[in-house]
């Protein structure tokens, strides 16, 4: 019995001696997944004879991640939603880009439209691979994000009212 304790009286001491166990001290951060916020915008047709439109707005990394992280590891874009706004019959096409580079499209008759509809259940969106890429590469490195939307709209005139919004849902895995 007498040995046995004093084995393990040993092996504490070489442990604690090598390894530092009496002091024993954490560096791994933390990652959390948090959810992309304030990645959408509303695009106003103007009313009137001309059938295109097309709007910009500049999105801060402020305005879609909290500045509380001390980095961001990943980035996963699953959704990209298009809805229009207002009461019109013909059809609506339109291609939306991040800093310059398209990275979805849509096309289909505007009502189709009126209830917000996903890329992954609406075959009327379709995504560009390489504008993803410039997308997810921004929200990697927190740039701020010029989207745009150009299109057109099938019949005119075109009423009062009328508007497109496009919606970005993604997660980042956040280091704190």
């Amino acid at each position: 019995m007498r040995t046995s304790a004093m084995r393990r009286l040993a092996a504490s001491v070489f442990l604690t001696a090598v390894v530092g166990w009496g002091c024993l001290t954490i560096y791994d951060t933390f990652h959390i997944a948090v959810n992309i916020d304030g990645l959408d915008a509303t695009f106003p047709i103007v009313p009137g004879a001309n059938p295109s439109y097309s709007g910009s707005v500049e999105i801060r990394a402020s305005d879609y991640i909290s500045g509380d992280f001390a980095t961001i590891d990943d980035v996963r874009i699953y959704d990209i939603r298009v809805q229009t706004m207002g009461t019109y019959d013909g059809d609506i096409t339109g291609s939306v880009r991040v800093n310059g580079i398209e990275f979805a499209s849509f096309a289909g008759p505007w009502s189709a439209f009126a209830e917000e509809q996903s890329v992954l259940t609406d075959e009327t969106i379709a995504v560009n691979p390489p504008g993803m890429t410039i997308l997810i590469n921004g929200i990697l490195e927190e740039r701020t994000l010029f989207v745009e939307v150009v299109g057109g709209v099938s019949q005119t005139p075109i009423p009062n009212g009328l508007e497109v919004r496009i919606r970005v849902l993604g997660q980042v895995d956040a280091e704190l």
